[in-house]
């Protein structure tokens, strides 16, 4: 994860609801996202272009489902506060808990 999105989280989380209402990542590759255990997110996550479930791995509880060529996953955390959405093509897509 870059310092940038690093930066936006530890903000989000001292209550600084200006700096942090969404966090979107398009990418054509593998994403890989760190967030705090307690981060309270609203998670969507699409893998397109792929057909397995294992495309997307996380340590948060997430629904993941197939539609079409594409994987979808899908989960409230701690609240769902903030918005997280992931889209990648080709590859896939975690989310580790910090």
């Amino acid at each position: 994860m870059n310092n940038d999105i690093r930066q936006l989280i530890q903000l989000a989380q001292a209550g600084d609801s200006e700096a942090f209402h969404q966090l979107v990542a398009l990418h054509d590759g593998k994403i890989e996202l760190r967030l705090p255990s307690d981060f309270p997110a609203t998670i969507d996550v699409t893998v397109v272009n792929r057909r397995s479930t294992g495309a997307i791995d996380s340590e948060f509880p997430l629904q993941i489902t197939l539609d079409d060529d594409d994987v979808l996953a899908n989960g409230i955390i701690n609240g769902g506060k903030f918005s997280v959405k992931l889209k990648t093509s080709h590859d896939s897509i975690t989310i580790e808990k910090d």
